[in-house]
């Protein structure tokens, strides 16, 4: 397998070629007209917006029956046996465990997956003090893949990069796209969020409505004919 002759020369402090701003998330109430918003921002041409779909399809992935079979998905990839060959056509067993073992791999193919959920996946390269390879999953909420776009502020369109013209880019910067050019892809989560809406609606209505048979009755007693 051959190396990079980059990786010798890396330095101990890992600095990311996209960095971004962690921002707090409100945690209010999503409906149908949210979800419609976002794919409003989602599809707009001339200027997309990610962010709001993607804080929406997180929010909607707390769901324990959507965890559950997402990552019974996930299950499967990762039992799955592979074998990595020699240029002669041989197996060759010690690069198979240490590619089976390092936890850079299997993020990667965390993302790979996730990308069939959320449309799209980035993940960025990097090399620790001990000399091993690591991955960092950049934040859907900062890549606008239809734009080939990186914002460090999501809510700043002005401070752009252009990721795929980087250099590291297809080497310490892989992208996982899902999305179909001239068909907007919005991942396999899109078909789930007003499922998963309407069942917390209801869910808290039934809430509601345990909280009130659950106090003992009142009634009062009022005359009808008094005006």
């Amino acid at each position: 397998m051959a190396t990079n002759s980059r990786i010798g020369k890396a330095k101990p402090s890992f600095r990311s070629a996209l960095p971004w701003k962690l921002k707090s998330v409100s945690q209010t109430r999503q409906d149908i007209q949210s979800w419609r918003r976002a794919l409003a921002m989602f599809q707009n041409i001339e200027q997309p917006a990610n962010w709001v779909l993607q804080q929406l399809y997180n929010n909607v992935k707390i769901d324990a029956l959507l965890t559950s079979q997402i990552e019974n998905r996930k299950d499967q990839t990762f039992s799955s046996e592979f074998v990595i060959k020699t240029s002669d056509d041989k197996e060759d067993e010690q690069a198979t465990k240490n590619l089976a073992n390092s936890p850079a791999f299997r993020k990667i193919v965390d993302a790979i997956i996730d990308s069939r959920f959320f449309g799209y996946s980035m993940a960025e390269l990097y090399i620790d003090e001990k000399g091993g390879l690591q991955t960092n999953e950049l934040p859907r909420t900062n890549i606008v893949p239809q734009m080939g776009i990186f914002l460090p502020d999501y809510l700043e369109q002005s401070n752009s990069i252009k990721y795929r013209e980087l250099r590291e880019y297809g080497t310490f910067i892989l992208e996982f796209d899902n999305l179909v050019m001239h068909e907007q892809e919005f991942g396999l989560l899109n078909k789930i969020v007003p499922h998963v809406l309407m069942k917390r609606f209801a869910q808290s209505c039934w809430s509601e409505l345990c909280e009130i048979y659950g106090i003992p009755p009142r009634y009062m007693k009022t005359l009808t004919n008094d005006p």
